[in-house]
């Protein structure tokens, strides 16, 4: 019977050589089975796995692919993690700069308090400032990410056969970039009430 098989296989190969295939494969290197009973599949993986003459291994797609999503998740989780911690640190360099600078610019304050700024006023630049710089932080970020994923689309297909999807961000992204915002703003919150406080004690007088 396998013999028959074979030599109708090859029959057929012949046949359709020209069509079906380009050049001439020296080995097979995998092959996909389909049963359609669930226990056989079952059974036939195992007789395969176990199969010592010849060094064979048999998968289920579907199982295999929802262990690499799975792991890819973990991955994903991981990244995310490093992400935040990479923010927080982002968020609290911008934090010593903002207060460091504020001592050198108390003589600035002054002088927006002589020409008539309120304190509250002096509070909205410096909380408004510091969102800008988080935006801007945004912005960057999102032009060097499409950047590279541009550049890095061809070597990526050509070398991994991995095809990258360019797209517009998703909501979930949307919803981090919001939260980065939003983490931002309240941090700028501490130098902008330091400020506020500066320009009650130095009053309208310049002379710091």
């Amino acid at each position: 019977h396998d013999h028959d098989h074979d030599h109708d296989h090859d029959h057929d190969h012949d046949q359709h050589d020209d069509v079906d295939l380009v050049g001439t494969p020296k080995q097979i290197t995998a092959f996909l089975l389909g049963f359609d009973s669930p226990l056989y599949t079952l059974q036939v993986r195992r007789n395969i796995n176990q199969y010592k003459d010849e060094a064979l291994l048999a998968i289920m797609p579907g199982v295999t692919l929802r262990e690499l999503w799975e792991m890819l998740s973990i991955v994903e989780k991981i990244l995310l993690l490093f992400s935040i911690v990479v923010v927080l640190i982002s968020l609290l360099g911008m934090l010593t700069s903002l207060l460091s600078s504020l001592n050198q610019r108390r003589r600035e304050l002054a002088i927006l308090r002589s020409v008539g700024a309120r304190p509250w006023h002096i509070f909205t630049l410096i909380s408004v400032e510091s969102l800008l710089i988080t935006g801007l932080g945004c912005i960057v970020g999102i032009a060097l990410f499409y950047a590279l994923m541009l550049l890095g689309a061809d070597y990526l297909q050509s070398h991994a056969g991995i095809s990258l999807n360019i797209a517009l961000l998703s909501s979930y992204e949307l919803m981090l970039l919001a939260a980065i915002m939003v983490a931002g703003f309240i941090v700028g919150l501490i130098p902008a009430t330091r400020a506020y406080f500066y320009s009650l004690a130095d009053g309208m007088s310049i002379k710091i």
